[in-house]
């Protein structure tokens, strides 16, 4: 009977890590999505200011001409 619960132990603790691991992956992958989440919303920010920088030289570069 003895053996028997040690066996039993031993595989429970292996379940106990099978189980941490899987908890472990789901947990990087949802915080993998939220910084993709973050990136993207840098790089429409970024794109942003890229366009409003290109309408700024545009409207500079027009104003010289007709001055």
């Amino acid at each position: 009977m003895n053996a028997f619960g040690n066996k039993e132990n031993e595989f429970s603790g292996y379940l106990n890590q099978m189980l941490i691991t899987i908890l472990n992956f789901l947990k990087e992958k949802s915080e993998l999505k939220d910084n993709l989440r973050k990136l993207l919303k840098v790089k429409n920010c970024l794109t942003i200011l890229k366009n409003i920088i290109i309408l700024i030289i545009l409207t500079v570069f027009t104003m010289k001409k007709f001055v």
